[in-house]
């Protein structure tokens, strides 16, 4: 818990260094880098095209690299979400078991064709040529997504990011719900961060897991919801005291 705590607030304290140093997409507007980034995504749904796919993933690198993004940072919220959500999900659709076509590596021979129930085998296994278009389709587009989404994030501050949108005409309620969220986030991370030192701190012996001991994440979960339901009512009462009515 102790590690997941200290690194969502190292990720978020790089997004915020990122956002704050002079470079070349810090000193655009919001709304141009916001607009931008719509337009990148909206693209990239629409269009099936591995080399612009593959385009729009490098010219982010190249932008981040001159806009004084850490890179380590990038490249892992990039492309390890990449090649999970892209990579691993499209992975089987690469064989002739799933997607028929012409084969480009054989990986086993049989004897005959095999039935496994609906599934019908031919005579091989093989990675085919429509499967590998399919699974890099897939897996640079969701590349070429995350790339333009996380290099705005890194060089946009919130605030900026929030101010951007309400001059493109988003909704004032959408825009309080995402401030609110932000906020609180960060509230809730610290109280865990709290709770979570206070056990240790009173904690002498560390017990073994399965030893009919509860672990301080589970023990703590019921409390902290209970701890989020009395800051959200004292959230909403402060609001109505200020006039809030509703949207």
């Amino acid at each position: 818990m102790k590690k997941g705590i200290s690194s969502f607030l190292f990720q978020t304290l790089i997004s915020e260094e990122s956002a704050g140093a002079g470079g070349f997409l810090q000193k655009l507007d919001p709304r141009i880098k916001i607009f931008s980034c719509l337009a990148l995504v909206i693209l990239v749904s629409i269009v099936h095209s591995i080399p612009l796919f593959a385009g729009i993933a490098l010219i982010c690198l190249i932008l981040s690299y001159f806009s004084q993004v850490r890179l380590r940072a990038y490249v892992a919220r990039v492309w390890i979400p990449a090649a999970i959500f892209g990579g691993l999900v499209s992975l089987p659709a690469t064989v002739n078991i799933f997607v028929p076509g012409e084969p480009l590596l054989v990986l086993w021979k049989f004897s005959g064709p095999v039935v496994l129930g609906p599934i019908h085998i031919q005579e091989e296994i093989a990675v085919t040529h429509e499967g590998m278009l399919s699974f890099l389709t897939l897996l640079l587009r969701v590349a070429a997504t995350l790339s333009a989404v996380i290099l705005v994030s890194m060089t946009t501050k919130w605030q900026d990011a929030l101010r951007a949108l309400q001059d493109m005409g988003v909704p004032r309620s959408f825009i309080l719900i995402l401030a609110i969220t932000y906020r609180y986030i960060f509230l809730f991370v610290h109280l865990l961060e709290n709770r979570n030192l206070a056990l240790r701190s009173r904690t002498l012996v560390e017990h073994k897991k399965g030893a009919g001991r509860t672990t301080p994440a589970a023990a703590s979960a019921g409390a902290l919801l209970k701890k989020y339901i009395e800051k959200s009512e004292q959230l909403h009462n402060a609001m109505v005291s200020r006039g809030f009515h509703g949207f």
